[in-house]
């Protein structure tokens, strides 16, 4: 087509297709609070897969039977809260970041979970108690000098600041146990390995449905989530949220206690006795004393230092 005939077909075309219409343009919806409510929602299904996966890999801890390792990352935790020096403290975290590593763990993203929040905010809260209002000790650093409404000032002590560092530490510590205990176990592992360790059945059992229940009331929630949202257009004020969120609270309630009922009765048909049942035999083997072995030289290293 030469220049002279696409010109003349340009002119032929009716000016009103060749202008642009505004009324084209996307609509905004300012539907914020629905999608962080979604993208809540879905982080508990990424973070379920996510334990799957790495209980699913051939790791350090993976290969470990879930009794021995229940017991031994416990004792861990436990043996972290009875020390008081904080380099024993530090060095039972670096055993923990180590057992992460050889696991197949993310080094970055073990460390961004555990010790992150809840021991950042232990610290943070801890920190007024760290002067000498609560704990006595040898100033540090003063934050208020001595005046009439405090003689002795206002400062920082080495003691309490050792305290605050102790207690965030072994937040951490345990944390980063328990965080390893269920990264690296599968549910149905972790709760046989509890009914072998002669807990309550009922205790089990009621931590077993609690823990699945959660998915099944998270899965619902989200479908009435993205239902909403997939039908919302516009600017949606702050009142129909609240209405929203308010009615779909009620709407959960009703459907998780119609579904509780549901559950028992099916559950009672397939002549379910209170005891978990899992595929997976729980067997010592050579790496569990090589494990057991491992961990009782490390803590006897920690003892001696």
């Amino acid at each position: 087509m030469s220049d002279a005939d696409f010109k003349k077909g340009m002119a032929e075309v009716p000016q009103w297709l060749l202008c642009s219409d505004d009324t084209s343009a996307p609509v905004k919806s300012h539907t914020h609070f629905l999608r962080k409510t979604l993208g809540a929602f879905s982080g508990v299904f990424q973070n379920e897969f996510l334990s799957e996966k790495y209980a699913a890999k051939v790791g350090f801890l993976q290969l470990v039977d879930p009794r021995v390792k229940l017991l031994t990352l416990l004792f861990f935790a436990v043996f972290s809260a009875s020390i008081s020096k904080i380099p024993v403290i530090i060095g039972i975290g670096f055993v923990a970041v180590l057992y992460a590593k050889l696991s197949g763990l993310s080094v970055t993203d073990f460390l961004r979970r555990v010790w992150l929040y809840l021991p950042m905010l232990m610290l943070i809260v801890s920190i007024p108690a760290a002067t000498n209002l609560f704990v006595k000790g040898v100033p540090l650093f003063y934050i208020v000098k001595a005046a009439n409404f405090a003689p002795h000032g206002i400062y920082f002590t080495t003691n309490g600041i050792e305290v605050a560092l102790r207690l965030a530490l072994r937040c951490g510590v345990s944390l980063s146990f328990g965080y390893l205990i269920f990264i690296t176990t599968r549910f149905s592992q972790f709760e046989k390995s509890l009914y072998v360790l002669h807990l309550p059945e009922v205790f089990v059992s009621v931590l077993g449905m609690a823990y699945r229940y959660i998915f099944v009331l998270t899965d619902t929630a989200r479908e009435m989530v993205e239902a909403r949202f997939s039908r919302t257009v516009g600017k949606l004020g702050s009142s129909d949220g609240r209405r929203f969120f308010s009615h779909s609270f009620a709407v959960l309630f009703i459907r998780s206690q119609r579904l509780s009922d549901e559950v028992y009765d099916a559950m009672c048909c397939r002549c379910y006795t209170g005891r978990a049942v899992s595929l997976a035999d729980l067997k010592f083997g050579v790496q569990d004393f090589i494990f057991i072995a491992s961990n009782v030289i490390i803590i006897l290293i920690l003892i001696l230092v």
